[in-house]
């Protein structure tokens, strides 16, 4: 049997080989046949012929298969063959029947494409595709092989299916083709086949899109946007999915079978009806339902469509970049599926579809800007608000997959919030802001509650957000601030220390390693910089880096922390409150204007660690723990109101007030008691808040006015404690920033203090609050502020020292040093109004108080008055007039002291004094103590009655301890001349007024004038005295005071003075004169220093007159030569020529003839023999 099958076979080929060989004849290289057609080219495209060649198809010898096949092929490559016939033939059978394919059974495959109906059912589309765009060898290596990829799902198993139904098509046909060749086939359809590997995928666009998303390394997708619209058409097509045209049990009845058939049963009941009068699209529908071939489902399928989603997110989570120019396509299809899940949620029991679903919202509003605006415009936000309270019940429940959602939710309106467009859409989306409002204060993870107040950040900048925050059931203050008090300090220093270990570790890396060697992602790996999805907007990353992470949005995969809550809380309430009164208000009735101030400012970390602290003091924050849970409470309170529906949140914070600072008193923002508890040296404020002093202080005084000007003592509602912290307060800042009194610029403000040293009326009887602690503080600010040339000034202008002097000078309280200091400085150091303050006659209090007895505790106002009294003469306008008054009351010298500065004045008043230039003593000082008293009380009385102060004319003070003293210059000469280790201090005026005294009693020796004689012997002896006491004083001041003095006598032209004085003695025929002899003794003394000597050398008269001395024989003789011998010992030779040029050798000789006896006073000294006589005549 099996020889004769292989004769047969043999004879097969043969003869195919010889028609093969025919048909090339026939139609030669051309495939465009010469018509009419031969007849053997007719008879080989008849349908006889093919039946045989389909027959030996079916052939066991590969040979004959494959010439069949060729042969088949030469003839399908004629376009005018006609291909119905072999259609209608199993050829579809013998080539899918083979043990394996080769490349000539898939070209032939190929052909049969024309007829897609042949193969449609029967291989899965995919291979189909492949079989239409592979190449035959490519295929034939899938046909035969396993093949599970994306593209293709070819598996042994399913061959097996397929040739186990080709078989039972087509066994039959070939057993009675065994028989008989001329067997006839009687064509039936092959079934469309249902492969059961393929029913968990969907195969959409030319990919299975489980087995796309399930490869570790996913495919290089050449078109990602067909197929997202290809997803599109099947989302569509499954979201109409209403079920098939029959039911199962009409299916039943169209292929007459039970409910026990099996899929053989069904598909032979399916052969047998073809050729019955039955429909065949029924028919086939019948068996598709029966066998799986086609669903049946009678609404959209959840696996079906999750796998549709997830694919779309799988494809913007790794070709973002590709689609981003893409409007995604399914936005109306993409809001209607939510909505459909939120309203129908048993039929669609999906959860992971819900959770795909919002992914895919939230990458495609990543994706870009023109998708963010398209979902929102397709009715986004309404589906969202939906689905958010549709969810709202499950995390009730404590769903956790719930709480996820709800995290996916808030980070699509987060990054739908990083568009400026969308801004307007979100703010009006005021049930979405209620909501999250609300879930601010639910038990919610960390990292959805930081997602919400991003997404409140985000538009804290939008005026109507803003201003439906005010119209929320649930204020979000109320759920946002309570999030504040979960910082924790110590673990935001240990992160920031951890932080900065990791920055001093990579640096000594980067130190160690070449700059090129080191990546920004080695870097990036290195820190673990926690990245917050809602950071993240829209997207143009390389393939490279999928946004898998993104698109799970898992709240486990980024580090929240309680800290990084507290700050964005921050974050959000300081942006919320920018141009924003009403927020703002409501916000600082809350959490206090000084830390609303450290909120507005962004000082994030010292903000939450006071808020955390369980005490908390500084000059513009008080926070204690007590604080903090009256707030916790209060907000709960509200909060509870407003879930009942019930008060007015913002009527009820408007009259919310800590009890811890219920008391403080609180003035530009600074509390007063702390502040004057620390005493802080620098304070940032410090001009606001002295200004805000002054200005409180002035708003709440009261009291009596007359023509608009306050009367009286300071006067408040205000306890006195807050108005002694408030002027402490100022004291401190002045005392810390002088500079601080240019802040004082009205008037008003200075009164105000100088109202405290106003007297209080009692029964119209003035009373003086002076040992008030108010007074003295009030005085201890005003000796700061009076140190200002301006504001003493100022004082002046507005008679403020009146109201000092209203107080000085009564008994009681002459002796208030602070208000003398108060006095001292007004004095001083106001500009221009010198002369005015002097001649109000308040010198007098000042002298007054100088002259007082020395005691301790006066020491301090007798030395502020002598500070005020030297003050003023330094003034050009007051200078001359007081040392004109003082004259008339105290010697010149004690006029000095108080008219130049010294240091020891006040000493000098107390001391007793007995110097050349100074006689001052106890009872001098009573003497003139009692004349200024006398003065004072003048000046009281004037200042009761309103007048102006005079000095009387008869208010001059005569000391008899200096009638009998001689004064020249201000030097005591008597006391001088006997006292010659006195140094002067002022030598060269004593000259002056020395030489200036010898002139002038000079003058009075000129009998020439009748007026210059003496009256009486008392006078003449008076004269003579003087000029004693001038000349002897002269030339004691010349020897003790050393050359400098002799230098300044000199160059003042002194020396000429006296010789010309001398001379005229000796015109006069006086050169044995009192003046002479003066002269004679004056230069006596200069002519022993070379630098009076070398002037008197040059003097030619000097000689002459010394030698007519002589000749004289006056008796000043010794002194004379004394003098000639200087000269002569000084410039021997030059005076000699000298001589002879004046021809005076002969006058002195005659000076030698008669000697003269002179006896010393000292016997000690030697006789000196003068030979006086007449002139000598001779030659030299």
């Amino acid at each position: 049997m099996q020889t004769h099958a292989n004769g047969a076979s043999h004879r097969a080929v043969v003869i195919l080989d010889i028609f093969y060989g025919c048909l090339e004849k026939t139609i030669g290289s051309s495939t465009v046949p010469q018509l009419p057609l031969s007849p053997v080219l007719e008879h080989f495209c008849s349908p006889h012929a093919l039946k045989i060649l389909v027959d030996l198809l079916f052939d066991a010898s590969p040979k004959v298969v494959t010439f069949a096949t060729l042969f088949l092929l030469r003839i399908l490559s004629i376009p005018t063959a006609s291909l119905q016939d072999l259609y209608q033939l199993p050829i579809i059978d013998a080539i899918l029947l083979l043990p394996s394919l080769d490349a000539i059974q898939v070209q032939l495959l190929k052909l049969l494409l024309h007829e897609r109906s042949l193969l449609a059912g029967i291989l899965p589309d995919a291979l189909v595709y492949g079989l239409q765009v592979l190449s035959e060898s490519r295929f034939a290596d899938i046909y035969n092989g396993d093949t599970t990829s994306s593209l293709i799902i070819w598996t042994s198993s399913m061959r097996s299916h397929l040739q186990a139904v080709i078989h039972a098509h087509i066994d039959g046909y070939i057993a009675k083709l065994a028989e008989d060749p001329s067997t006839r086939w009687t064509f039936v359809p092959l079934p469309h086949i249902h492969y059961s590997e393929l029913d968990d995928d969907v195969y959409c666009g030319k990919y299975y899109l489980r087995r796309l998303m399930d490869l570790e390394h996913p495919t290089s997708l050449k078109n990602p946007k067909a197929l997202l619209l290809a997803l599109k058409s099947e989302w569509i097509r499954e979201g109409k999915r209403r079920g098939c045209a029959l039911s199962m049990e009409q299916a039943r009845m169209v292929l007459g079978v039970d409910e026990s058939a099996d899929e053989m049963t069904l598909i032979r009941a399916f052969w047998d009806s073809w050729n019955t009068d039955v429909n065949h699209d029924t028919l086939q529908l019948a068996l598709d339902m029966l066998t799986g071939a086609v669903i049946t489902a009678t609404s959209p399928i959840p696996q079906r469509l999750l796998l549709i989603v997830q694919t779309q997110c799988f494809l913007y989570q790794h070709y973002h970049s590709r689609l981003h120019k893409l409007l995604f396509p399914s936005f109306k299809m993409l809001v209607a599926q939510i909505q459909v899940v939120v309203e129908n949620p048993e039929q669609l029991a999906l959860p992971e579809l819900v959770s795909s679903l919002v992914s895919l919202v939230l990458l495609t509003c990543v994706c870009s800007v023109e998708n963010a605006e398209s979902f929102v415009q397709s009715g986004g936000l309404t589906v969202l608000y939906h689905l958010l309270r549709w969810n709202d019940a499950k995390i009730t429940a404590g769903d956790e997959n719930a709480e996820q959602l709800l995290y996916q939710q808030v980070t699509i309106l987060v990054h739908l919030s990083h568009h400026s467009s969308l801004h307007g859409a979100l703010a009006d989306a005021t049930n979405i802001t209620d909501y999250l409002a609300i879930s601010l204060c639910s038990s919610l993870p960390v990292a959805v509650l930081c997602s919400i107040l991003e997404y409140f950040t985000n538009l804290s900048s939008e005026a109507s957000f803003k201003a439906s925050l005010l119209h929320t059931s649930v204020s979000v203050f109320i759920t946002a601030i309570p999030l504040l008090f979960r910082y924790n300090a110590d673990e935001e220093k240990t992160r920031e220390q951890e932080f900065n270990e990791q920055c001093n570790r990579i640096g000594q890396q980067l130190r160690q390693s070449r700059p090129s060697s080191v990546s920004a992602s080695s870097i990036a790996s290195d820190i673990a910089l926690n990245a917050i999805p809602g950071s993240v907007s829209c997207i143009e990353d390389s393939e490279d880096t999928p946004l898998v992470t993104l698109a799970q949005s898992d709240m486990g995969s980024y580090s929240y922390s309680h800290n990084s809550l507290a700050k964005r809380v921050v974050q959000f309430l300081a942006n919320v409150c920018n141009n924003s009164a009403a927020l703002t208000q409501i916000l600082t009735s809350l959490l206090t204007p000084s830390l609303i101030g450290l909120l507005l400012e962004k000082n994030i970390d010292h903000l939450l660690a006071i808020l955390n602290s369980d005490f908390y003091e500084s000059p513009f924050i008080i926070w204690t723990q007590a604080m903090r849970s009256q707030l916790l409470d209060f907000l709960e309170d509200q909060r509870e109101k407003a879930l009942r529906r019930e008060g007015d949140f913002v009527q009820d914070v408007s009259q919310f007030v800590y009890d811890a600072i219920r008391n403080e008193l609180l003035i530009a923002d600074v509390y007063v008691r702390v502040f004057n508890k620390l005493k802080p040296k620098q304070f940032v404020k410090a001009p606001k808040y002295f200004t805000g002093l002054l200005s409180y202080l002035r708003l709440q005084r009261l009291g009596p006015k007359v023509d608009d000007v306050w009367i009286g003592y300071y006067e408040t509602n205000l306890g006195e404690d807050y108005v002694l912290m408030m002027l402490t307060s100022l004291h401190i800042l002045l005392s810390n920033s002088p500079e601080l009194s240019n802040s004082v610029q009205s008037a008003d403000d200075l009164l105000l203090l100088f109202s405290f040293l106003l007297p209080r009326y009692v029964d119209d009887a003035p009373q003086w609050l002076l040992d008030n602690p108010c007074t003295q503080k009030a005085v201890e600010i005003l000796s700061l502020l009076l140190q200002s040339p301006r504001l003493a000034s100022l004082a002046v202008e507005e008679h403020a020292t009146d109201i000092l002097t209203r107080i000085l000078i009564q008994k009681d309280y002459q002796l208030r040093t602070p208000l003398f200091v108060l006095l001292h400085h007004v004095c001083l150091f106001s500009q221009g109004f010198e002369h005015a303050l002097f001649a109000s006659g308040l010198w007098v209090l000042f002298l007054h108080l100088i002259l007082l007895p020395a005691e301790d505790a006066l020491a301090t106002i007798r030395q502020l008055s002598v500070a005020v009294l030297q003050g003023w003469s330094h003034n050009e306008d007051v200078q001359a007039i007081s040392r004109v008054t003082f004259r008339r009351l105290l010697p010149e010298y004690m006029v000095l002291l108080l008219t130049e500065d010294n240091a020891d004045a006040l000493h000098a008043f107390d001391a007793t004094t007995c110097t050349a230039e100074m006689i001052w003593n106890a009872q001098m000082k009573a003497t003139a103590a009692v004349v200024v008293r006398r003065a004072f009380e003048g000046f009281v009385a004037a200042f009761h009655e309103g007048r102006e102060f005079v000095l009387d004319e008869d208010a001059e003070v005569v000391y008899e301890q200096l009638q009998n003293e001689t004064v020249i210059g201000g030097v005591f000469v008597k006391i001088y001349l006997n006292y010659e280790a006195y140094q002067l201090r002022q030598p060269q005026e004593f000259v002056d007024a020395l030489m200036k005294e010898f002139c002038g009693v000079a003058a009075l020796f000129d009998n020439s004038k009748p007026e210059n004689i003496p009256t009486s012997a008392e006078e003449e002896g008076k004269r003579a005295e003087r000029l004693d006491l001038a000349v002897s004083a002269l030339c004691q001041v010349c020897r003790l005071e050393g050359p400098a003095i002799l230098e300044y006598f000199v160059s003042s032209g002194y020396v000429a003075r006296i010789v010309e004085q001398w001379e005229l003695c000796e015109q006069k025929h006086a050169l044995n004169g009192p003046i002479s002899t003066a002269c004679c003794s004056i230069v006596k003394q200069i002519a022993e220093t070379p630098e009076c000597l070398s002037v008197l050398i040059q003097k030619p008269t000097l000689l002459r007159i010394l030698l007519n001395s002589l000749r004289e024989g006056s008796g000043n003789a010794l002194d004379v030569s004394a003098i000639l011998l200087s000269l002569f010992k000084a410039r021997t030779t030059e005076l000699v020529e000298y001589v002879m040029e004046l021809n005076m050798i002969s006058l002195l000789f005659s000076c030698v003839k008669n000697p003269v006896q002179v006896e010393c006073d000292n016997a000690e000294n030697v006789a000196t023999e003068i030979k006086v006589g007449e002139e000598w005549e001779g030659e030299g």
